[in-house]
């Protein structure tokens, strides 16, 4: 169990390192805004719902369902 809450910490830690070199700050207020605003009940993660909800409001349901079901 500690080997794999290990290996979590790193993969987020590796992601959010790679995340920063790639975009600029400007990129990652714009993306924090998006998620928080994504986020309706601000647990920090993304449900399915929270997901399809934001990408019906752009691409419409079922075209959302089809993304967020790949």
């Amino acid at each position: 169990m500690r080997t794999f809450q290990a290996e979590q910490k790193l993969q987020t830690a590796v992601a959010t390192f790679i995340a920063s070199q790639l975009v600029s700050h400007d990129e990652i207020n714009r993306l924090r805004n998006t998620f928080r605003h994504l986020d309706k009940d601000g647990d920090g993660k993304l449900s399915r719902e929270e997901l399809l909800n934001g990408y019906s409001k752009m691409i419409g349901r079922e075209d959302a369902e089809a993304e967020v079901d790949r």
